[in-house]
C-alpha cells in the first residue's frame, strides 16, 4: 500500500475517498491539499525546492514554532524555533491519541536525531505502516529540527500524533552530549498536564496515581540532573498555581521514589492540573527492539 502522505503545509491526511495530494511541480518532494497550502509555504520552500531540484543539500528550514501546549502556564518550553535551536538544545517525543485522551511524553533525547529510531519505534509498535512510510519521505529531504509534528493513520482507523518538543537546557543537553558511550545519563523532568474535565475520579484508587487520569494536554515544565531540584520546582509550580487560581487549594498524590507529585483542585472539586515528576535512567528502547544508552 503506498504511503498517505499529508500536506505539508497543515499536516491535513486525504479525506475518505479523496485522492493522493499533488506535490510540488518542480522538487517533487512536497504535497499540499491545496493551491492556498502551497502558496503560504513557498516563502518557506522556495529555496529549498530548487536546491533539491538541483541536486545540492537543502538549507535547514526555518518552520512555524513549535506548538506551544499550555500556554498560559508554561514556562517557555516548547516555544523556540527551529532557528534558535542549537547544542543546549535537548528534545522530548510528544504522542497524543486524542482520541481516547491519551498524551505521553518520553525523553530527553540528544541529540536531535536520535528521536527519530524514538518515532520508528513506537510507529512499529502501533502498527502504523503507514505513518512509517511518511516518516520516511520527511526525513530524507527535512532536517530532524526542521520537522513540527507527524499525523499517523492508525490500524483502528484512529490518527496518533508525534511532537517532537524541544528545550533549551544547556546543562542537561551537555550532561548527555559528554557522557560516555556505556554511561547513561539519569535526569529529572517536571511533568505537567490537563485532566479530562469529564472524568470522575471518585472510585479512583489513590495508589494509582496520577498516571491513569485521561488528559486532555500535556507538557514539559523543566528538566533536572537531581531529584532534589526537580521536586523543587515542581512545588514551586504548584504553589504558582495557587497564587494564580485565587481561592483553590492544592494536594499531594502519591509517586514512588520520593519523586513529588500534586494538583491544583477546580472549584467544583475536581483535579483542574496535575503536575509530576518523572525519573528516566537515560536508557532508550529502539525500533530493532534493543534498548541502549
Amino acid at each position: 500500500m503506498p504511503a498517505i502522505i499529508t500536506c505539508f503545509r497543515c499536516q491535513r491526511y486525504p479525506d475518505e475517498g479523496e485522492s493522493s495530494f499533488p506535490r510540488c511541480g518542480r522538487c517533487k518532494t512536497r504535497s499540499y491539499c491545496s493551491q492556498d497550502c502551497q502558496r503560504r509555504d513557498w516563502k518557506d520552500h522556495k529555496k529549498e525546492c530548487k536546491a533539491i531540484a538541483e541536486g545540492r543539500p537543502p538549507p535547514e528550514r526555518v518552520r512555524t514554532t513549535f506548538r506551544t501546549t499550555l500556554a498560559d502556564l508554561d514556562s517557555g518550553f516548547g516555544t523556540e524555533s527551529p532557528a534558535s535551536l542549537d547544542s543546549d538544545c535537548i528534545y522530548y517525543l510528544r504522542t497524543s491519541k486524542p482520541y481516547i485522551k491519551d498524551i505521553s511524553i518520553s525523553g530527553p533525547f540528544y541529540p536531535a536525531d536520535s528521536i527519530i529510531e524514538q518515532m520508528k519505534g513506537r510507529l512499529t509498535s502501533e502498527g502504523s505502516t503507514e505513518g512509517l512510510h511518511a516518516l520516511e519521505e520527511i526525513v530524507r529531504t527535512t532536517p530532524v529540527r526542521g520537522i513540527q509534528h507527524l499525523n499517523a493513520p492508525l490500524p483502528s482507523g484512529h490518527v496518533m500524533t508525534l511532537q517532537i518538543c524541544p528545550e533549551k537546557n544547556a546543562q542537561v543537553a551537555n550532561a548527555l552530549r559528554n557522557r560516555a558511550s556505556d554511561q547513561p545519563v539519569a535526569t529529572y523532568s517536571v511533568y505537567y498536564m490537563t485532566p479530562d474535565p469529564d472524568f470522575d475520579d471518585s472510585d479512583d484508587d489513590d495508589d494509582n496515581g496520577p498516571e491513569y487520569v485521561p488528559v486532555v494536554d500535556a507538557a514539559i515544565h523543566a528538566t533536572f540532573l537531581s531529584k532534589e531540584a526537580a521536586n523543587s520546582s515542581a512545588g514551586e509550580l504548584l504553589a504558582r498555581w495557587k497564587r494564580e487560581k485565587i481561592g483553590l487549594d492544592t494536594g499531594s498524590l502519591p509517586q514512588p521514589g520520593g519523586l513529588r507529585a500534586g494538583y491544583l483542585l477546580g472549584a467544583n472539586g475536581r483535579m483542574e492540573r496535575i503536575v509530576e515528576v518523572r525519573f528516566d535512567d537515560g536508557r532508550k528502547k529502539f525500533s530493532d527492539g534493543t534498548i541502549r544508552y
